[in-house]
């Protein structure tokens, strides 16, 4: 009964435990999320609406003052890659601009914007890009925004709680383990200083671990000294 008793401890305080961190660990990543996506997304926002107008950082049209990136360092809108196709509302490409990123070709661009076009989505991450769809009466405009590096920190918070999650478990059931080993001490001493039982012998097979047998004081016995033949020939 006991051992059930201890293994039952065990099991409700490791269930509590591992609500608490799963909870702390959903929390700080989605927090997380949140934060580095809200700040994509405007900085998506704010290349939609100068798309048409000037591109930020241009040696050609010259950069957006540090005014127009109140929530963004000065040195944002010199570190974003990005680049934009632009549909007629027939579905024909109307242009590309691909003058602020390197690696994506006309024919990438395309292939990234028909993937994120079957998604169905306005916002949305695609092979390590932040995209925003905006349609107008003339054309739709798909803005993709370099996320690899956001990405990458989302991974790397994602696996450092996991790790320290995990080690906070294992840590968790080590401490539990150990503290439950006293549990039956702690329930005999209780039942004693109650005065539910005493410690002369035990009742049946209940015998309580780690301390004194115990044994109800209604059944109480005192042992009495052995019976010896004096000299006479009787029983003492």
């Amino acid at each position: 009964m006991l051992k059930k008793m201890r293994w039952r401890f065990i099991g409700a305080a490791m269930a509590a435990f591992t609500a608490v961190v799963l909870t702390l660990l959903c929390l700080v990543n989605l927090w997380n999320y949140h934060s580095v996506t809200s700040q994509q997304d405007e900085a998506l926002t704010r290349l939609m609406e100068i798309e048409d107008q000037q591109m930020p950082f241009s040696s050609r049209r010259g950069a957006l003052p540090f005014d127009d990136w109140s929530h963004f360092s000065p040195e944002v809108q010199y570190s974003l890659r990005f680049f934009s196709v632009h549909y007629d509302t027939e579905g024909s490409v109307l242009r590309v601009n691909q003058d602020y990123i390197a690696s994506i070709s006309e024919g990438d661009a395309e292939h990234y914007v028909d993937a994120a076009l079957e998604n169905g989505k306005v916002r949305g991450y695609e092979s390590g890009y932040r995209y925003l769809v905006s349609t107008t009466e003339d054309e739709t405009v798909v803005l993709f925004l370099n996320s690899e590096r956001e990405i990458q920190t989302m991974r790397s918070l994602l696996w450092i709680t996991l790790a320290i999650a995990a080690a906070c478990l294992v840590v968790a059931k080590r401490l539990f383990s150990t503290s439950s080993r006293s549990l039956p001490t702690i329930c005999c001493n209780s039942a004693l200083n109650a005065g539910l039982f005493s410690s002369s012998g035990p009742r049946g097979h209940h015998v309580c671990q780690n301390s004194l047998p115990l044994r109800p004081k209604s059944m109480r016995t005192w042992p009495t000294a052995p019976r010896r033949l004096s000299s006479s020939g009787c029983w003492a």
